[in-house]
């Protein structure tokens, strides 16, 4: 315990010099952090996680004017930079970052405002990101306000009724959600967030590699491992659930494979961060 102390009042140190101008009681941090940490093998996860973020997201909870600044000036501004590449209208998007600013600071119901939910394992950015393209498909279910900018037809996606799509859809449509959703649910979290931020909010990924503080080329190696185990791990609960042969199974999967992301893009939606 004694090295997770120390380790926690480095973070905290370490913290404070990414963000000067926020002045933030160490205790207080510190019992934010604590609360964020599991109660065993603290001194093997603190690490990893993203103290500075942590920090921001803290003092942010607490109100404190130069956090929200912060993450109206940094984080706001760069997810706003980044739904603008995909929404037609400037209100659109001032309307998603309004909504997704209240989200995070406003407690509803007894409930704490929604960035305390952030325990560090990933960048904030991604978090917020994350928060924006909830709140971008919410508007688009609402009404027109929110619309992508055109793009040309998925020729996967077929409205005359693609024999293999339909085969998919009902005979293994249950079997094969349900498998797809464990196997999701069972990655590593870097990988879920990796594919997430990809898949959901079209971050590229040269600016995941960024976030992460790794290289293109490791973000890369990330999706495709974290998609061959999807397709492993849910051919192997669906041969399972379903005792097929393994021709059958193959069969399957090679339907299921064209359409991977658009069962990602749905599905990573549902699952939580």
């Amino acid at each position: 315990m004694a090295g997770a102390d120390s380790l926690m009042r480095h973070a905290a140190a370490e913290a404070r010099q990414a963000w000067p101008t926020v002045e933030l009681d160490e205790d207080e941090f510190l019992a934010y952090l604590t609360a964020r940490l599991p109660d065993e093998g603290r001194a093997h996860v603190l690490p990893t996680l993203h103290w500075s973020d942590l920090y921001l997201a803290c003092a942010c909870v607490k109100g404190i004017a130069a956090a929200l600044q912060a993450l109206d000036t940094g984080y706001l501004a760069e997810v706003r930079r980044r739904i603008g590449r995909q929404l037609e209208s400037p209100d659109a998007v001032a309307e998603v970052i309004q909504i997704v600013r209240t989200r995070l600071l406003v407690a509803v119901d007894d409930q704490p405002p929604r960035i305390a939910a952030y325990k560090g394992t990933g960048p904030l950015l991604g978090f917020i990101h994350v928060a924006a393209a909830r709140v971008v498909v919410d508007l688009r279910f609402r009404g027109p306000v929110v619309e992508r900018r055109s793009e040309p037809a998925d020729p996967r996606i077929s409205t005359s009724g693609d024999p293999e799509l339909l085969y998919i859809k009902w005979r293994y449509r249950s079997e094969f959600e349900q498998a797809f959703k464990a196997t999701i649910a069972d990655l590593p979290l870097h990988e879920r967030n990796v594919l997430r931020l990809v898949y959901v909010e079209n971050v590229e990924a040269g600016a995941v590699a960024e976030l992460y503080r790794v290289s293109r080329r490791t973000v890369n190696r990330w999706l495709v491992t974290a998609r061959e185990r999807l397709l492993d791990e849910t051919r192997r609960r669906m041969t399972e659930r379903l005792a097929l042969r393994p021709a059958e199974a193959d069969e399957v999967m090679n339907l299921v494979a064209s359409q991977i992301d658009l069962s990602l893009h749905r599905v990573l939606l549902d699952t939580p961060e």
